[in-house]
């Protein structure tokens, strides 16, 4: 009966690692190398998961030399687009005044959460998965936040990169709940 039970344990224990490893651990980009190459501002996958697909806008870091600050975070989960913008000073109010962003003619707007981390504060809030976001970030139109009277422009992301984080972020959510106000989370 002991042999019985330690060969069942260890066939669970196969199962379980067996079905953790490919699709559900989120890859991670290394950084560009500190040697001079790429030493410039530019967008990067952070995540190839299907289910948490996530790029950054990477800006050189002012206190380490040869690395890199994340500016901007887009990431997908659920039925949630998530926004995390360093640059921003917060205010001293509760809540914070409105974060905006804007893709193309798309805009969003909601009250942001401050978290520490890194050379600034970054502020960042959720909302909904939506063909009206999708679409113009799929065709590169510029992007832009702002906060409490400061406007913040960032370079468009390239064809290669947001092509592969919108179909991602587009299968996470049924065709027919990607339409304005289907969906949970939402922010308008």
């Amino acid at each position: 009966m002991v042999v019985g039970v330690l060969v069942a344990a260890s066939i669970a224990a196969l199962v379980a690692a067996v079905s953790d490893e490919p699709e559900s651990k989120a890859a991670v980009y290394p950084l560009p190398a500190a040697n001079g190459v790429g030493t410039g501002s530019h967008w990067q996958a952070m995540s190839s998961s299907s289910r948490r697909p996530a790029i950054t806008y990477l800006v050189p870091s002012s206190q380490s030399l040869g690395s890199y600050t994340p500016t901007v975070i887009l990431s997908c989960e659920s039925v949630s687009i998530g926004v995390s913008v360093r640059g921003f000073d917060p205010a001293n109010s509760w809540p914070q005044p409105a974060l905006e962003t804007r893709i193309g003619t798309a805009e969003r707007t909601g009250s942001p959460q401050v978290s520490a981390a890194g050379e600034k504060p970054m502020l960042g809030y959720r909302f909904a998965i939506a063909d009206e976001v999708l679409e113009p970030l799929a065709l590169g139109e510029p992007i832009s936040f702002k906060f409490n009277g400061t406007t913040m422009d960032v370079p468009v992301i390239p064809e290669e990169i947001r092509t592969q984080f919108v179909e991602r972020c587009g299968a996470l959510v049924h065709p027919g709940m990607r339409k304005r106000g289907a969906a949970s989370d939402r922010v308008y």
